[in-house]
């Protein structure tokens, strides 16, 4: 139940109106994103590699095996953790990385103890997850820098009876220029 696309979906679409609440849209995006990626390739893959699932599961079952979907989606749980605690106070942000990836194995292994997936079945599953999540959160990281760094900046005004232009030497001491004062 945990590791349904219907529970994922609901727990990232909560997640997204959050962090559009809190006009934090790059992190939104990725995760949703991250979700629909996941979704979407563990779907072609489950097709494409067509392994059967373990004999005698003591739950019924009907599609292949690897990757396991339960263990892709549960991916989302630890996505959602660690965006939510890059604002938290720091007493929750390792409670919540911790969490977030403490469910996401024990759903994928709970497949496994249901005999419904190969442990192989599963690790795919959360790579595929990783993977998906991974770049979608390098994507928004630079997109997000782009955005606020790159576009638009003002030049910095120049001092009173210094240089004209809106360059202005380096006090680091680690810089060749002196500066000039």
């Amino acid at each position: 139940m945990l590791g349904s696309l219907t529970f994922v979906f609901i727990a990232a679409l909560a997640g997204c109106a959050y962090l559009l609440a809190r006009r934090r849209s790059a992190e939104a995006l990725a995760l949703a994103a991250g979700l629909a990626i996941s979704e979407i390739t563990m779907q072609v893959l489950k097709r494409t590699v067509e392994r059967p699932r373990p004999p005698d599961p003591l739950v019924d079952v009907s599609s292949f095996s690897y990757p396991s979907g339960h263990a892709t989606l549960s991916v989302t749980f630890l996505a959602l953790a660690v965006v939510l605690s890059r604002t938290a106070p720091a007493v929750w942000r390792v409670a919540l990385a911790i969490g977030g990836a403490l469910l996401a194995v024990a759903i994928g292994l709970s497949r496994v103890y249901l005999r419904v997936h190969y442990l192989s079945d599963v690790g795919g599953g959360w790579a595929l997850g990783l993977a998906a999540f991974s770049l979608c959160a390098a994507v928004a990281l630079i997109v997000d820098y782009l955005r606020n760094n790159w576009g638009g900046s003002q030049p910095v005004p120049s001092r009173p009876g210094g240089p004209s232009s809106s360059w202005t030497p380096s006090r680091s001491h680690t810089s060749s220029s002196a500066p000039q004062d």
